[in-house]
C-alpha cells in the first residue's frame, strides 16, 4: 500500500517521467528479444541456404556441364570437322575439372543416409558420363573415331544422362 500512496503523492511531471521510463524499458526489452529472434532466423536461413539450396545449384551446374559435353561430342560426330572436334575437346576437358570440384563439394555436404545413397548414385553416374566423354574425346582426337564416339554417346552416355536427371529429381524432393 505504500507504493500506491507514493504514486498518488507524485506530481504529474514525475508520473509522466516514470511512465516514459517504464515504457522505454519495456520497448528495449521487446527490441532485444526481437533482435535475438531475427539473428536466430538469419542463422537458420543461412544454414538452409548452405545445406540445401547451394548443393542444389551445384547439382544443376554439374548436370548442365555434363549435358554440354555430350552435346559437343554429338555435334562433332555429326559435323566431323576439326573445329567441332576442338570445341568438343575444350567442352569436355574444360568442364571436367569444374565437375570434379563441384562433386567434391557436394560429397562433403552433411545429409541423412537416404540422401547420401542418392548422392552417391549421382556421383557414380557423373563419373561414368565423364569417363565415357573423355574416352569419346580421345577417339575424336585420334582421328577417324567418329563412329565409336557416336556409339558411345548414344549407347552409354545418353542413358547414363537420363538416369542422372532422374536422380536429380529424387534429390530435389
Amino acid at each position: 500500500m505504500g507504493i500506491f500512496m507514493n504514486i498518488s503523492n507524485m506530481s504529474i511531471k514525475a508520473k509522466l517521467f516514470a511512465t516514459l521510463g517504464l515504457l522505454s524499458t519495456i520497448m528495449c526489452i521487446v527490441g532485444v528479444v526481437g533482435f535475438a529472434g531475427m539473428r536466430a532466423t538469419s542463422h537458420e536461413l543461412d544454414n538452409m541456404f548452405e545445406g540445401r539450396l547451394l548443393p542444389s545449384s551445384w547439382v544443376d551446374e554439374i548436370v548442365t556441364k555434363e549435358r554440354k559435353g555430350i552435346e559437343a561430342i554429338e555435334l562433332a560426330t555429326i559435323k566431323q570437322d576439326p573445329a567441332s572436334v576442338s570445341a568438343a575437346v575444350d567442352a569436355v576437358k574444360g568442364n571436367a575439372d569444374k565437375i570434379k570440384e563441384l562433386w567434391s563439394k557436394l560429397d562433403k555436404v552433411a545429409v541423412d543416409d537416404d540422401q547420401d545413397k542418392i548422392i552417391n548414385r549421382f556421383g557414380t553416374n557423373c563419373n561414368a558420363i565423364l569417363d565415357i566423354s573423355m574416352n569419346a574425346v580421345g577417339e575424336l582426337q585420334a582421328g577417324g573415331g567418329f563412329d565409336k564416339a557416336e556409339k558411345a554417346m548414344l549407347e552409354q552416355a545418353r542413358p547414363k544422362y537420363d538416369q542422372l536427371t532422374g536422380i536429380v529429381d529424387e534429390l530435389k524432393k
